[in-house]
Protein backbone atom coordinates (compact mmCIF):
# COMPACT_ATOMS: atom_id res chain seq x y z
CA UNK A 1 0.00 0.00 0.00
CA UNK A 2 2.72 2.47 0.95
CA UNK A 3 5.36 3.39 -1.57
CA UNK A 4 9.05 4.04 -0.87
CA UNK A 5 9.61 7.24 1.09
CA UNK A 6 5.95 7.63 2.11
CA UNK A 7 4.28 7.00 5.43
CA UNK A 8 0.66 6.17 6.12
CA UNK A 9 -0.91 8.33 8.79
CA UNK A 10 -3.41 6.74 11.17
CA UNK A 11 -5.46 8.64 13.73
CA UNK A 12 -6.28 6.43 16.71
CA UNK A 13 -8.67 7.72 19.36
CA UNK A 14 -8.58 6.46 22.95
CA UNK A 15 -11.80 6.53 24.96
CA UNK A 16 -12.90 5.33 28.37
CA UNK A 17 -13.90 6.34 31.87
CA UNK A 18 -11.91 8.91 33.82
CA UNK A 19 -8.93 7.30 35.61
CA UNK A 20 -9.01 4.20 33.42
CA UNK A 21 -5.39 4.90 32.47
CA UNK A 22 -5.82 6.23 28.92
CA UNK A 23 -3.08 8.84 29.22
CA UNK A 24 -0.72 6.38 30.92
CA UNK A 25 -1.18 3.88 28.08
CA UNK A 26 -0.45 6.51 25.45
CA UNK A 27 2.64 7.82 27.24
CA UNK A 28 3.96 4.34 27.98
CA UNK A 29 3.65 3.40 24.31
CA UNK A 30 5.08 6.61 22.87
CA UNK A 31 7.75 7.47 25.46
CA UNK A 32 8.33 4.19 27.36
CA UNK A 33 7.64 6.10 30.58
CA UNK A 34 5.10 5.77 33.37
CA UNK A 35 4.19 8.23 36.09
CA UNK A 36 2.10 7.11 39.11
CA UNK A 37 0.87 10.68 39.62
CA UNK A 38 -2.69 11.19 38.42
CA UNK A 39 -3.35 14.25 36.31
CA UNK A 40 -6.71 14.63 34.62
CA UNK A 41 -6.67 15.29 30.88
CA UNK A 42 -8.23 18.63 30.02
CA UNK A 43 -9.83 18.58 26.58
CA UNK A 44 -7.79 16.47 24.18
CA UNK A 45 -4.12 15.77 23.55
CA UNK A 46 -2.19 13.56 21.15
CA UNK A 47 1.22 11.99 20.67
CA UNK A 48 2.81 10.37 17.63
CA UNK A 49 4.80 7.21 17.11
CA UNK A 50 6.19 5.67 13.92
CA UNK A 51 6.04 1.88 13.65
CA UNK A 52 6.56 -0.73 10.96
CA UNK A 53 3.64 -2.98 10.05
CA UNK A 54 4.40 -5.68 7.50
CA UNK A 55 7.33 -3.67 6.09
CA UNK A 56 5.25 -0.47 5.86
CA UNK A 57 6.07 2.72 7.74
CA UNK A 58 3.01 3.88 9.68
CA UNK A 59 2.70 7.04 11.76
CA UNK A 60 0.21 6.68 14.60
CA UNK A 61 -1.36 9.90 15.85
CA UNK A 62 -2.86 8.77 19.16
CA UNK A 63 -5.52 11.05 20.60
CA UNK A 64 -6.26 10.99 24.31
CA UNK A 65 -9.35 12.68 25.70
CA UNK A 66 -10.98 13.62 28.97
CA UNK A 67 -13.34 10.87 30.11
CA UNK A 68 -16.21 13.28 30.79
CA UNK A 69 -19.46 13.66 28.93
CA UNK A 70 -19.19 17.45 29.15
CA UNK A 71 -16.11 17.42 26.94
CA UNK A 72 -17.59 15.09 24.35
CA UNK A 73 -20.74 17.13 23.91
CA UNK A 74 -19.03 20.19 22.40
CA UNK A 75 -17.34 21.10 19.14
CA UNK A 76 -13.92 20.07 20.46
CA UNK A 77 -15.31 16.60 21.04
CA UNK A 78 -16.46 16.39 17.43
CA UNK A 79 -12.95 17.37 16.29
CA UNK A 80 -11.59 14.53 18.41
CA UNK A 81 -13.55 11.99 16.37
CA UNK A 82 -13.08 13.58 12.95
CA UNK A 83 -10.83 11.54 10.65
CA UNK A 84 -10.34 8.66 13.10
CA UNK A 85 -9.12 5.37 11.62
CA UNK A 86 -9.53 3.26 14.76
CA UNK A 87 -10.56 3.41 18.41
CA UNK A 88 -9.35 1.90 21.67
CA UNK A 89 -11.97 1.56 24.41
CA UNK A 90 -10.19 1.43 27.77
CA UNK A 91 -11.54 0.22 31.11
CA UNK A 92 -10.04 -0.34 34.54
CA UNK A 93 -10.18 -4.00 35.61
CA UNK A 94 -10.73 -2.88 39.22
CA UNK A 95 -13.72 -0.64 38.35
CA UNK A 96 -17.10 -2.10 37.45
CA UNK A 97 -18.32 1.41 36.55
CA UNK A 98 -15.65 1.77 33.87
CA UNK A 99 -16.79 -1.54 32.38
CA UNK A 100 -20.43 -0.49 32.12
CA UNK A 101 -19.39 2.73 30.35
CA UNK A 102 -17.90 0.84 27.40
CA UNK A 103 -21.23 0.67 25.61
CA UNK A 104 -21.67 4.42 26.03
CA UNK A 105 -18.33 5.15 24.40
CA UNK A 106 -19.00 2.70 21.56
CA UNK A 107 -22.43 4.22 20.96
CA UNK A 108 -20.94 7.71 20.96
CA UNK A 109 -18.53 6.68 18.21
CA UNK A 110 -21.45 5.40 16.14
CA UNK A 111 -23.52 8.53 16.82
CA UNK A 112 -20.76 10.97 15.88
CA UNK A 113 -19.40 9.09 12.88
CA UNK A 114 -22.73 7.67 11.73
CA UNK A 115 -21.16 4.27 11.13
CA UNK A 116 -20.26 1.01 12.87
CA UNK A 117 -17.30 0.42 10.55
CA UNK A 118 -14.56 1.98 12.72
CA UNK A 119 -12.14 -0.73 13.95
CA UNK A 120 -12.25 -1.15 17.73
CA UNK A 121 -10.00 -2.84 20.30
CA UNK A 122 -11.09 -3.03 23.94
CA UNK A 123 -8.31 -2.68 26.51
CA UNK A 124 -8.53 -4.04 30.06
CA UNK A 125 -6.01 -1.83 31.86
CA UNK A 126 -4.43 -1.90 35.33
CA UNK A 127 -4.09 -5.67 35.56
CA UNK A 128 -1.24 -5.04 38.00
CA UNK A 129 -3.92 -3.96 40.50
CA UNK A 130 -6.26 -6.91 39.96
CA UNK A 131 -7.18 -8.86 43.09
CA UNK A 132 -9.73 -11.39 44.28
CA UNK A 133 -12.10 -8.51 45.05
CA UNK A 134 -11.89 -7.08 41.52
CA UNK A 135 -15.12 -7.24 39.50
CA UNK A 136 -15.62 -10.04 37.01
CA UNK A 137 -15.14 -8.83 33.43
CA UNK A 138 -16.67 -11.93 31.81
CA UNK A 139 -19.55 -9.89 30.40
CA UNK A 140 -17.12 -7.46 28.79
CA UNK A 141 -15.21 -10.30 27.17
CA UNK A 142 -18.48 -11.80 25.91
CA UNK A 143 -19.55 -8.39 24.56
CA UNK A 144 -16.27 -8.11 22.67
CA UNK A 145 -16.74 -11.58 21.23
CA UNK A 146 -20.29 -10.78 20.13
CA UNK A 147 -19.12 -7.58 18.40
CA UNK A 148 -15.88 -9.04 16.98
CA UNK A 149 -13.79 -6.56 18.96
CA UNK A 150 -10.29 -7.40 20.05
CA UNK A 151 -9.85 -7.63 23.85
CA UNK A 152 -6.36 -7.19 25.29
CA UNK A 153 -5.26 -6.99 28.93
CA UNK A 154 -2.64 -4.37 29.78
CA UNK A 155 -0.69 -2.69 32.55
CA UNK A 156 0.68 0.72 31.68
CA UNK A 157 2.67 0.63 34.93
CA UNK A 158 4.41 -2.69 34.22
CA UNK A 159 4.41 -2.27 30.42
CA UNK A 160 2.37 -5.41 29.82
CA UNK A 161 0.36 -5.71 26.62
CA UNK A 162 0.61 -2.01 25.75
CA UNK A 163 2.48 -2.41 22.47
CA UNK A 164 0.29 -5.39 21.54
CA UNK A 165 -2.88 -3.34 22.05
CA UNK A 166 -1.66 -0.31 20.13
CA UNK A 167 -0.24 -2.35 17.29
CA UNK A 168 -3.41 -4.45 17.09
CA UNK A 169 -5.65 -1.42 16.50
CA UNK A 170 -3.11 -0.04 14.04
CA UNK A 171 -3.18 -3.29 12.05
CA UNK A 172 -6.98 -3.35 11.97
CA UNK A 173 -7.03 0.30 10.90
CA UNK A 174 -4.54 -0.40 8.12
CA UNK A 175 -6.73 -3.24 6.86
CA UNK A 176 -9.81 -1.00 6.88
CA UNK A 177 -7.88 1.78 5.13
CA UNK A 178 -6.67 -0.62 2.46
CA UNK A 179 -10.19 -1.96 1.95
CA UNK A 180 -11.58 1.56 1.57
CA UNK A 181 -8.77 2.54 -0.77
CA UNK A 182 -9.75 -0.25 -3.16
CA UNK A 183 -13.13 1.44 -3.49
CA UNK A 184 -11.69 4.93 -4.07
CA UNK A 185 -10.58 6.55 -7.35
CA UNK A 186 -6.85 6.02 -7.88
CA UNK A 187 -6.02 9.74 -7.82
CA UNK A 188 -7.40 10.18 -4.29
CA UNK A 189 -5.30 7.51 -2.59
CA UNK A 190 -2.35 9.84 -2.01
CA UNK A 191 -4.31 11.90 0.49
CA UNK A 192 -3.83 9.18 3.11
CA UNK A 193 -0.20 10.00 3.86
CA UNK A 194 1.24 12.73 6.00
CA UNK A 195 4.56 13.65 7.58
CA UNK A 196 4.98 13.60 11.38
CA UNK A 197 8.04 13.48 13.56
CA UNK A 198 9.11 9.94 14.50
CA UNK A 199 9.45 8.95 18.15
CA UNK A 200 10.46 5.26 17.99
CA UNK A 201 9.73 2.04 16.13
CA UNK A 202 8.11 -1.33 16.78
CA UNK A 203 7.39 -4.25 14.48
CA UNK A 204 4.28 -6.42 14.59
CA UNK A 205 2.77 -9.15 12.51
CA UNK A 206 -0.84 -9.49 13.66
CA UNK A 207 -2.17 -12.99 13.03
CA UNK A 208 -5.65 -12.61 14.51
CA UNK A 209 -8.33 -11.10 12.27
CA UNK A 210 -11.54 -9.49 13.48
CA UNK A 211 -14.75 -9.33 11.49
CA UNK A 212 -17.06 -6.35 11.03
CA UNK A 213 -18.78 -5.38 14.34
CA UNK A 214 -22.45 -6.01 14.87
CA UNK A 215 -24.80 -4.40 17.37
CA UNK A 216 -24.96 -5.91 20.84
CA UNK A 217 -25.47 -4.94 24.48
CA UNK A 218 -22.90 -5.18 27.20
CA UNK A 219 -22.69 -5.48 30.96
Amino acid sequence: MATSGTKTNLKIIVLGAANAGKTSLMKRYCTSRFSPARKATIGADFMTKTITLNDEDVVLQIWDTAGSERFHQNSVGNMFYRGAHGAMLVYDVTSAASMTQLVKWRDEIVDVLGSTDLPVVVVANKIDLRSESSPDNAEVVAWCTDNYYGHIETSAKDDIGVAAAMNAIASLAIEALRSNAEKMPQNSVGSRTASFRDTSRDTLTLENRYEKPKSSACC
